[in-house]
């Protein structure tokens, strides 16, 4: 090529603009998203305490350790720890970011263990736990987005 010479090209454009279009709108609305999406994220990971809680044993499956036999004198029977859940609060701050907490105070014994006691965890703090909270929140987070797109005619 000489210096100072122009190359011009000439793209034929064909396709499903109104397609792309809708594509482009369905991306734009998911920013204003992040709460709903969190939202979906928190009641997800309350679902699996919740799950863990009615099966006594961690997200992970591996059950909870029994109760010493002095608790046990001292409480009517039932399921373990069953006064901890129902206590639990679980809050949306922001966008991408919610917390559980408890006003139990044995709560975090219990979830973390100590020198005298096997925890008996339900949120992901044990090996593999963040695995089975991760799973659901995708899972719950892949559904509102898909609605989110199907909303304004994307699909697979």
């Amino acid at each position: 090529m000489v210096a100072g010479t122009r190359v011009y090209l000439s793209v034929s454009a064909k396709g499903d603009f109104d397609k792309a279009d809708r594509l482009v709108r369905a991306f734009a609305a998911l920013a204003g998203l992040a709460m709903p999406l969190t939202v979906a994220a928190s009641k997800a990971a309350e679902a699996v305490s919740a799950k863990a809680f009615d099966r006594e044993g961690e997200p992970t499956g591996r059950r909870w350790a029994a109760l010493a036999p002095s608790t046990l004198r001292g409480r009517p029977p039932g399921k373990k720890l069953a006064g901890l859940l129902p206590a639990r609060v679980w809050q949306v701050l922001g966008p991408g970011h919610f917390q559980v907490s408890s006003p139990k105070d044995y709560d975090e014994y219990h979830t973390t263990g100590t020198r005298k006691m096997p925890a008996r965890p339900d949120l992901p703090v044990m090996p593999g736990g963040m695995l089975v909270y991760g799973a659901a929140i995708h899972k719950a987070l892949l559904r509102r987005i898909t609605e989110n797109f199907q909303e304004f005619g994307v699909s697979r």
